[in-house]
């Protein structure tokens, strides 16, 4: 008899921010007629292709490496400020865009970090 594979919810956050550095890397083109500067289309296919590579990376290898959440954690945190860094806060869309997609691409990265802290916490007790 065969037995369904339980899915790991790292797995599905991996997944997750996969699609959403997928989504970054193609924001330039969907927001193009607001006028997107160079410097934001590089910091869109720069940081939306890192976040997509190292979530597939995970997916594919199946491994946890600290350093990808502190790549993630930090990619997230530049994407959510590059509305200010490069200024086009004023572009709604956009911003608005990025600043989603930064926060969700960090709050994955802290959640991954929280439960391997607990996972640990509950190895040792």
């Amino acid at each position: 008899m065969h037995t369904p594979r339980k899915i790991s919810p790292l797995t599905v956050a991996n997944a997750l921010r996969l699609l959403i550095g997928l989504a970054v890397l193609d924001s330039p083109f969907l927001y193009a007629p607001l006028g997107s500067t160079p410097a934001i289309v590089w910091n869109n296919f720069l940081v939306g292709g890192s976040v997509a590579l190292l979530a597939a990376m995970r997916v594919v290898f199946v491994r946890e490496a600290f350093i990808f959440r502190i790549a993630h954690f930090l990619l997230g945190l530049w994407l959510t400020l590059s509305p200010w860094i490069f200024g086009y806060v004023d572009a709604y869309p956009a911003a608005l865009a990025s600043i989603a997609s930064g926060i969700a691409i960090a709050a994955l990265a802290t959640w991954g970090w929280m439960r391997d802290y607990h996972l640990q916490d509950t190895q040792i007790h």
